[in-house]
């Protein structure tokens, strides 16, 4: 007896899963009376998203959805929503029609089709923390917040300068979500041996020009002083006569 009631009531629940979904699709299909054209216009991209009745209410309040409803064809329809993007990496408030969310998925905003939708990419059912049923409505995505979690990003940069010549930067990323936290980290070493050692060659380069013109000028300036020196050793008084001829005169000391 006990296996019927549990076939029974498997079959039951299967239905009422299938009518959710079939409900859900129905509402999808007719995206032409489940948005207003003025949702477009009130698109903001936020930092946060409120994740409690309270400050679901008070955003609100503060957006004022009912400010734009008249230009909707059906004004009450036109609510405050804070939601992800398609592509999962921004939040977005806007003032647009409420729609069922079935099957597990986070609410999106697509502003090319300028509804509110259930996100394909994403799987709130599967969240540690505060996990959402197969069915809910869009404008009570505060009771999940793990969907705003998915898109937050954070990044880290340390940088440990060990010496003048040598300077070690490491970056890391963080993802953290309600059904996973990734954390990646990487090193960058950016070293200066390689600076160090072109700067060391040419200072070795200019000393030993600078020694080798040092050696050259005194060499050449003993060489000069030599041959001064030789000149006046050799030096001679030359004296012209009349006709023409040169003679030496030296001079000799004698002593008588």
């Amino acid at each position: 007896m006990c296996n019927i009631y549990e076939t029974r009531s498997t079959k039951f629940n299967a239905l009422i899963n299938f009518a959710i979904i079939l409900l859900g699709c129905s509402k999808i299909s007719s995206a032409d009376s489940d948005s207003c054209p003025i949702s477009r216009d009130t698109v903001k991209i936020v930092d946060i998203c409120p994740v409690s009745e309270e400050e679901w209410r008070q955003a609100a309040a503060r957006k004022n959805c009912t400010a734009f409803a008249n230009q909707c064809s059906e004004p009450d329809k036109l609510v405050y929503h804070c939601v992800i993007d398609p592509y999962v990496n921004q939040l977005i408030e806007v003032c647009a029609y409420a729609q069922n969310i079935v099957l597990g998925h986070c609410t999106d905003y697509s502003i090319n089709g300028n509804l509110i939708e259930p996100n394909q990419k994403t799987n709130c059912k599967t969240f540690t923390e505060k996990p959402c049923p197969d069915f809910y409505r869009s404008n009570e995505t505060y009771k999940y917040p793990g969907c705003y979690d998915l898109t937050m990003k954070t990044t880290t940069v340390i940088y440990n300068s060990k010496s003048t010549s040598n300077l070690e930067i490491t970056v890391t990323s963080t993802i953290s979500t309600s059904t996973c936290n990734m954390s990646t980290n990487s090193s960058i070493n950016i070293s200066g041996e390689d600076t160090t050692n072109s700067v060391t060659v040419i200072v070795i380069a200019v000393v030993f020009a600078a020694f080798a013109i040092s050696i050259a000028v005194i060499g050449l300036g003993l060489v000069l002083k030599y041959v001064k020196r030789e000149k006046s050793t050799l030096s001679t008084d030359i004296k012209p006569i009349q006709n023409g001829i040169f003679t030496c005169s030296y001079s000799i000391n004698a002593v008588i």
